[in-house]
C-alpha cells in the first residue's frame, strides 16, 4: 500500500495539504509490514491566498488518489470529502514521516479484539480516523515517578509529591 505525506524536504510533515507543493510517497509492504520510500511527486498547490483553485485541487487529488493514506497537518473539508471520495483517507498529523510510518504500521498489525486477525480498518483511533477524532479521547500519561520519557510539555517540578 502507499501512504502520501504533504512534505516539502521529505522528512517531516510540516504542511496542509491545500499548500503542499511536494508529496513524499512510501510503500508498505503488507506481508511483513516493512516499508521503503518510493518518490517524490510535485504538486501545484490548489490554494493560495484564501482562494482555491479547482482544476488545481482535482490535480492534487489526482497526484496521490493511489494512495490509501494523506498525512498532511491540515486539510479542508471540501479537499477532506474530495480525497475520501478517491479512496484516500486524510490523517491530520504533524511530525517526522518515519516516526508517523512506524505509528501508522503498529496500529495496522495491533490485533482485533480477542482474536488474532490483524486489523487494517483505522476507524476508531483518534490519530488516525476523522469519525473518532472528535468523538473519542486519547491520552497519554506517565505512570511512575522515575519517567525516562522526558515530554518536553512535562514539568515534573512542580509536583511536591513527586521526588
Amino acid at each position: 500500500m502507499k501512504i502520501a505525506f504533504a512534505s516539502s524536504d521529505g522528512i517531516m510533515v510540516a504542511q496542509h495539504f491545500g499548500r503542499a507543493r511536494r508529496f513524499a510517497i512510501i510503500v508498505i509492504d503488507e506481508s511483513d509490514y516493512s516499508w521503503d520510500f518510493l518518490e517524490i511527486r510535485e504538486n501545484d498547490a490548489p490554494c493560495g491566498f484564501g482562494e482555491h483553485d479547482e482544476e488545481k485541487l482535482s490535480r492534487s487529488v489526482g497526484l496521490i488518489a493511489d494512495c490509501k493514506a494523506l498525512f498532511a497537518v491540515k486539510a479542508g473539508e471540501y479537499a477532506r470529502a474530495r480525497l475520501n471520495a478517491a479512496g484516500v483517507r486524510v490523517l491530520e498529523k504533524p511530525g517526522y514521516i518515519k516516526d508517523l510510518t512506524g505509528e501508522y504500521i503498529r496500529y495496522l498489525k495491533r490485533p482485533l479484539f480477542g482474536g488474532s486477525k490483524r486489523r487494517e480498518v483505522i476507524d476508531d483511533h483518534p490519530c488516525f480516523s476523522e469519525k473518532a477524532h472528535n468523538s473519542k479521547g486519547r491520552l497519554h500519561m506517565p505512570i511512575s515517578p522515575a519517567c525516562n520519557i522526558q515530554c518536553r510539555f512535562c514539568t515534573r517540578s512542580r509536583d511536591g509529591d513527586e521526588l
